[in-house]
């Protein structure tokens, strides 16, 4: 019913690890594994587009393999990894999550499909909790953001293929530049997209102290 296409071609150089940190081992496995297992384990997911640096291609295919999964090059940007994955999409709908996002829960996956079917386009999100301020160059308080408008985007964000592949397509001619798929899909096409609650420890490895809160959460699942 659906495609999943994991992004993992990123450095991760703000986790200060000399590789890449999709293998940062948890309880003994690739923090990619982790982020893979309720889409190779959900009936409804016909297949997983994995999308990886070329220096990284050969130990993900000696980790990963099955007619479910399919293991490709990534570009030198996320956008870039994104639009080579999704043109490989053959199911009526995709997921886009990102691989360094590995305590994903099954529910989530299952809401997302679920909202794509009738709004198109689907990204969870979580209120902001901390007051949000612009700073001068100068580096002092400019002013700050009214928080109740205010979201933090997750992944997976789900479209209708067609649609996403459209989106990405004009992104490309254009060369504009998106922080993700969801603001993309919008700029690109000007259609809306639904936000769906997000899950708090939905967390994405972006520095060493989201390793360590990951590892907890994974070990204690």
């Amino acid at each position: 019913m659906y495609s999943a296409v994991i992004v993992g071609a990123g450095k991760g150089t703000r986790t200060h690890l000399s590789f890449n940190k999709i293998f940062y081992e948890i309880d003994g496995f690739p923090l990619i594994d982790f982020t893979l297992r309720p889409f190779r384990e959900d009936k409804n997911c016909d297949e997983i587009i994995l999308v990886v640096s070329p220096e990284d291609e050969t130990k993900i295919k000696s980790m990963f393999s099955g007619p479910k999964i399919q293991i490709i090059q990534g570009g030198p940007t996320r956008q870039e990894s994104v639009h080579h994955g999704i043109s490989k999409v053959k199911s009526p709908f995709v997921l886009i999550h990102d691989g360094a996002r590995p305590a994903i829960h099954r529910l989530l996956i299952d809401k997302c499909l679920e909202e794509v079917q009738i709004h198109r386009a689907v990204t969870p999100a979580l209120p902001v909790k901390d007051t949000i301020a612009m700073q001068s160059e100068e580096g002092f308080l400019s002013s700050t953001l009214p928080r109740p408008n205010l979201v933090r985007i997750q992944t997976p964000q789900a479209f209708v293929t067609e649609e996403i592949k459209k989106a990405h397509e004009k992104a490309y001619a254009s060369g504009r530049v998106y922080p993700d798929d969801a603001s993309l899909y919008q700029g690109e096409l000007s259609k809306p997209v639904r936000i769906v609650l997000g899950d708090e420890y939905n967390i994405k490895a972006t520095t060493k102290m989201d390793l360590l809160v990951l590892e907890e959460i994974l070990c204690t699942k």
